[in-house]
């Protein structure tokens, strides 16, 4: 054994330390009192590592439950998330046929819209409303007339239009196919063609009316097609259009409001919106 206060190694036998002249019953007590308190020590060391272990092993729990319900709950939300957009895909799909659409300010009819304009009648120098004269000889019509009284006019792109047999022809302008008008009663009726862009035909329609002059009193649109009614002061300007091989096949039915053929006008636009089409 070793002396407590000195260190020094005692031989067997000895009573006092030959060094430092400790009592070697003291310094065996002392040992002892010491390697008990060593063996305290690592005691409660050991209690305390195993506490914090378990402290450590608590939190991570609580923090992969908590990840857990975070990812759970978005998952959650996701899914109610897609569940809604299928539905409101779904009903805006079955929808879309014949929907009246809305414009910048909200309004469903479109009052506040820009729009064309319909191009004014020729005037004398009194300012009065005058009638052009076509040249029948040189403008004859062509297609055949169907029972209810209409011409038949194939305008390509598998598309005819039908318009009152009674209208004449004239000369036709730029990206026209057909112009013609009613000489007793003022109206008139242009089939023209366009180069078709990838917009939607609610995109075009919108796109048509901010181009031009005026206010919509009727608009419609549907799967690759649109009607647009315009009017300024008591011109009445009715347009349908199709898109069709990405070109945008329309026709224009001009008229006056204060015409004595008004009523025969809507009946014809009718008409004509009704078979104008694929």
């Amino acid at each position: 054994m070793y002396c407590k206060k000195c260190g020094r190694k005692l031989k067997d036998g000895m009573r006092y330390c030959d060094r430092c002249g400790l009592s070697v019953n003291q310094s065996k007590k002392g040992s002892r009192e010491a390697r008990e308190i060593e063996i305290q020590e690592l005691k409660q060391e050991r209690l305390n590592r195993k506490e914090k272990l378990q402290k450590k092993e608590t939190k991570k729990k609580r923090i992969n439950k908590r990840h857990m319900n975070i990812l759970s709950a978005a998952f959650i939300i996701l899914f109610c998330i897609l569940i809604i957009a299928v539905i409101a895909y779904k009903v805006t799909i079955d929808k879309s046929q014949n929907e009246i659409w809305r414009t910048k300010d909200g309004s469903v009819e479109m009052n506040a819209t820009s729009v064309p304009a319909a191009t004014p009648a020729p005037t004398d120098k009194n300012g009065n409303t005058v009638t052009p004269v076509p040249t029948a000889t040189a403008y004859a019509l062509t297609g055949e007339i169907n029972s209810d009284g209409y011409r038949v006019f194939d305008c390509g792109n598998s598309l005819t239009v039908q318009y009152p047999a009674t209208f004449e022809k004239q000369r036709v302008n730029e990206n026209e196919k057909l112009n013609v008008y009613d000489n007793s009663g003022g109206a008139s009726i242009i089939v023209g063609e366009e180069s078709a862009s990838s917009l939607q035909a609610k995109q075009l329609m919108t796109e048509y009316t901010n181009s031009q002059t005026g206010k919509v009193s009727y608009s419609r649109a549907g799967s690759g097609w649109y009607i647009v009614e315009t009017s300024e002061n008591d011109i009445i300007c009715h347009r349908k259009a199709i898109i069709v091989n990405n070109k945008i096949v329309y026709y224009d039915f001009t008229y006056s409001t204060t015409s004595s053929s008004a009523s025969t006008y809507k009946g014809q636009i009718e008409y004509m919106d009704k078979n104008f089409s694929l």
